[in-house]
């Protein structure tokens, strides 16, 4: 049986990604794969700048780090939109999938999406899930304001501090427990 191509109505999909509707994207998901229809997610809204955030659910593996023409990517988006549960769903989808999340690519302006989510939203259940993300796969976020008030940059760095303690901190921990399991 081959998959049939489906267009989703791109607005009212972007719609459901911008309010963070996920339990709506998770329907369509699951309608897709028990239907057997192949979502093409990533094609559908190219030309209005919202290249799909998720694909999270049913084994339809999405590439999770294609960039649209401002250079924005899923994980951007989730971070521009500063939705915690959009930006878990991604990390678990791509651990699930062995995907890794490319978050040191900036986007046409020279900003990571990193910086979106200290400078525009400070939120810090996402920066912790973040910097859970990048110890367990031993990622070097790149860090780089680009035309931020002087204030905004001494937060931001503040919070690159946090990071990097919060990381070398796991990696200590990490480092203990893979003791104990030596002995």
């Amino acid at each position: 049986m081959g998959a049939i191509s489906s267009k989703i109505h791109k607005e009212k999909f972007n719609e459901y990604i911008i309010n963070g509707d996920i339990e709506k994207i998770k329907l369509i998901l699951k309608h897709a794969k028990k239907n057997q229809i192949k979502q093409t997610l990533n094609e559908i809204n190219k030309t209005d700048g919202y290249n799909h955030s998720i694909g999270l659910v049913n084994d339809i593996v999405l590439d999770l780090n294609e960039r649209d023409e401002n250079g924005w990517y899923p994980f951007y988006f989730a971070a521009d939109h500063n939705n915690t549960e959009m930006i878990k769903l991604l990390i678990n989808y791509a651990e699930k999938h062995q995907t890794e999340l490319i978050l040191n690519e900036v986007d046409k302006t020279g900003r990571f999406p990193i910086t979106v989510i200290i400078n525009n939203h400070n939120n810090p259940e996402i920066i912790e899930i973040v910097k859970e993300y990048v110890v367990k796969n031993d990622i070097t976020l790149r860090w780089e304001p680009i035309n931020e008030k002087k204030e905004q940059d001494e937060i931001s760095k503040e919070q690159e501090m946090t990071i990097n303690e919060k990381k070398n901190e796991l990696e200590e921990k990490l480092e203990k427990e893979k003791g104990v399991c030596n002995i």
